[in-house]
């Protein structure tokens, strides 16, 4: 899997695809698990996350929009948007950033 930031622009130079290693297929706990023991967490370590990690929650992302058409729904996964207008809609805390929204609906 490869990432690649949005075109260079504002005089900024084109940056360079990252390659990913590849998502896991299994994890340590099932979805259903992962669901059930999910818990909104506001207080965050300030400390990058890892390629493995990245990959894995693109990963993610795209499905949720896999299951998304399964239902007969629409999904669009958005990347590009103003970082801090979304913080503040979502009031989200200033150690957060949003990555991806992904808006899910009746078609």
């Amino acid at each position: 899997m490869a990432l690649s930031a949005l075109p260079g622009h504002g005089g900024h130079p084109e940056p360079e695809a990252i390659q990913l290693p590849e998502p896991m297929s299994a994890g340590e706990k099932s979805v259903e698990e992962a669901l059930r023991k999910h818990q909104s967490i506001r207080d965050f370590i300030r400390a990058p996350l890892t390629l493995p990690e990245l990959s894995q929650l693109l990963w993610a992302a795209q499905n949720v929009s896999l299951q998304a058409v399964s239902l007969n729904l629409g999904a669009v996964v958005i990347g590009a948007f103003h970082d801090m207008e979304v913080k503040a809609i979502l009031n989200l805390a200033e150690q957060e950033e949003p990555v991806y929204i992904i808006p899910v609906g009746r078609t």
